[in-house]
């Protein structure tokens, strides 16, 4: 999960809408890896293709709660901090924005 918060930082961001869907919305090139936390967290939704990279757009109240409660906001880019990482596997997390 520490791959996944280090993606969601550096390539995802949380959406919120006035009729309230939130979601978690990742995009990148790498399709694969988009399957991979596709599958670590359970989502049904499809990956995307978006111009040159994918997309996976995750609608899921908890998945999204539980990113706001470690530090995460929506219109990261202005606002992102360090998140709460355990520090066992705060290398997985580093690797990942790196």
């Amino acid at each position: 999960m520490a791959d996944v918060l280090g993606v969601v930082c550096a390539d995802g961001c949380l959406v919120e809408h006035g009729n309230g869907y939130h979601c978690l919305n990742i995009t990148s090139k790498d399709l694969s890896w988009l399957q991979r936390i596709k599958d670590a967290l359970h989502a049904e939704q499809r990956i995307c293709r978006k111009q040159r990279a994918y997309q996976l757009q995750i609608r899921n109240q908890h998945v999204y709660r539980s990113l706001l409660e470690i530090g995460l906001t929506p219109r990261k880019s202005k606002t992102l901090r360090l998140p709460s990482v355990p520090v066992e596997v705060f290398p997985d997390f580093v690797t990942r924005i790196l």
